[in-house]
Formats: C-alpha cells, sequence, structure tokens
C-alpha cells in the first residue's frame, strides 16, 4: 500500500511589506527521501503562480505591489506529492516612516547647554525603530546617542559633556529614525552657540556622601577680568543644599552636614570681560568619600 503523503500542517509568515522580503514557513514534511517544497503564490486572488522549490521548510519571497498576498505549499517527494497547504489572504501594506515629534526649526542663540526633546511613533506593524542622534557642525558630525525607541516615549538630549569643548557658531541637531523595513525619517532644528559666558551645574548621586573634592577646569587661563564662581555640595540632594567655594585644582574639605540621599554636585560660572568669549575643553572632579 502506498503511504499518503501528508501536506504541512501550517504554514505562516510575518506582515506583507511592499517591496520588502518576507520569511516564510511550515510545518515540516517528516521522514521522507529527498523531501522538497514547492511554495506559490497568489496576488489579489489571482491564480496561483510557482515561486521556487527548496530542500527546507522555509522560503524567502519578495513582496510585490498588491493589495492581498496569498501562498500554498505543497510537499514533494520521490513517491509523489501532498495536496497544498494554504496561508490565506493577507493584506499587503506600503511601510510608512516613523514620525519624530520634536521641534524643527531655529532655537536661537545659547550660551547653556540647550534643552531639547523627542519622541518616536512607529508607524509600521510590529516596528523596532533605531534612533540616532547627531550634532553637526565645525566641518564635524557628532552622534550624541542610539537607542532603540520605545514607542511613545519622550527622551532629551543631554548636550553637556558636548557642550564646554564646542566652539562658538552654529549647529544642527539631526534626529533620524529607522526601522526594520526600510522606513526612515529626519528631524533637525539649528542653534547658535554663544561663548561670552559659561554657566553649569551638575549632580550625581554615590553610595557614600564625599568629604573631600578636587575640581578642575581645562584650560584654567582666563582673559584678565574674568569672574570665575566654582562651587561644590557634598549634599546636592538635600532639602537646603549647601554650596561650598572650591579653589580649581586644589583639594577642597566639605564642612556641610549631609541632610539628604549622598551625592557630589558641582556648579561653574565663568564671565570673561567684554569683547571676550569663555570656552573650556574639560572638567575633571575627584572625590573621596
Amino acid at each position: 500500500m502506498v503511504q499518503k503523503i501528508e501536506a504541512p500542517a501550517s504554514l505562516s509568515f510575518g506582515t506583507p511589506y511592499q517591496g520588502l522580503p518576507l520569511a516564510v514557513t511550515c510545518a515540516s514534511a517528516g521522514a521522507w527521501d529527498e523531501v522538497k517544497y514547492r511554495w506559490e503564490r497568489s496576488v489579489d486572488g489571482s491564480a496561483y503562480r510557482p515561486l521556487g522549490t527548496t530542500a527546507v521548510p522555509v522560503f524567502s519571497d519578495m513582496v510585490p505591489v498588491g493589495s492581498t498576498y496569498g501562498l500554498r505549499v505543497q510537499v514533494v517527494t520521490r513517491a509523489g506529492f501532498s495536496d497544498y497547504t494554504y496561508s490565506g489572504q493577507a493584506d499587503i501594506l506600503t511601510p510608512v516612516q516613523p514620525i519624530i515629534e520634536a521641534v524643527s526649526s531655529d532655537l536661537g542663540e545659547w550660551e547653556e547647554p540647550i534643552p531639547y526633546s523627542y519622541t518616536i511613533h512607529p508607524c509600521n506593524r510590529g516596528a523596532v525603530v533605531t534612533v540616532r542622534a547627531w550634532l553637526a557642525g565645525g566641518g564635524d558630525d557628532r552622534l550624541l546617542r542610539q537607542h532603540i525607541a520605545e514607542p511613545g516615549t519622550s527622551y532629551q538630549l543631554d548636550l553637556t559633556k558636548w557642550w564646554l569643548p564646542l566652539p562658538c557658531g552654529t549647529y544642527i541637531l539631526r534626529i533620524e529614525a529607522s526601522d526594520q523595513y526600510g522606513s526612515t525619517a529626519q528631524k533637525t532644528a539649528t542653534f547658535t552657540r554663544l561663548g561670552k559666558k559659561i554657566s553649569l551645574s551638575r549632580t550625581e548621586h554615590l553610595n557614600a556622601t564625599p568629604r573631600k573634592v578636587l575640581l578642575s577646569v581645562y584650560p584654567a587661563n582666563y582673559p584678565p577680568g574674568t569672574a570665575v564662581v566654582l562651587q561644590a555640595s557634598c549634599d546636592p540632594y538635600g532639602p537646603l543644599p549647601v554650596w561650598e567655594d572650591v579653589a580649581a585644582g586644589e583639594v577642597h574639605q566639605f564642612t556641610a552636614v549631609p541632610a539628604g540621599t549622598p551625592g557630589i554636585g558641582y556648579r561653574i560660572k565663568i564671565e570673561p570681560p567684554a569683547g571676550h568669549e569663555a570656552i573650556i575643553q574639560g572638567i575633571a572632579v575627584r572625590y573621596l568619600a
């Protein structure tokens, strides 16, 4: 008696996007010699047309132009062939670029790190959106951040560490978003970095309260008449933080009694006289808990 060749028990694929490859799988045919799988496709309900034959129950198809997409697969062996297994008709979608919700304009002139936020809204079903944030200007492109976006989540760009060595001039913030379907979007905003004065602050959580701090600013040679204020706090998260004046490049012993979560904080203000600019290349903070 000739054993019947069973059709694959299942046939599945993801969302068909026009012009993009689509991975297709079906259930294995079992222990037959020289098993092959014959794949056929129907677009918009038309007659099925052959796509190809594989030795494994996996196939990759390039989705054509159309409204609906259907497949069927048949097991072929030396003993004969099976009935077809059908997928049913699925809608063919056109890839849509992600939406970047962010300011896209001239943001004006800034002496301090500019605040900038963005939110990503994927538009393709099951899309995973990769985001790259760039700072362009001065003959260089700087990658500020790269990450996978959570849909609808607002992200804040922190330009603090890039701001200090940034020469005065006009710059472009560029947010790029792309998904696995090849859909891309971009949004840009411009701003002008002024260097007449520097005013910044930063705090950091620690496991223990610091007792001493060494704050260094590079370079430290300012024009005559420059007003320089360097302050540090061993209690930046307390209800009433005490900011103590420190001398650049010298160890400072804290005198305040912390009342909040252990941490370190520093504030820097540099204001040169008229006609001069304040630009520093870096800050080094060392502390002893």
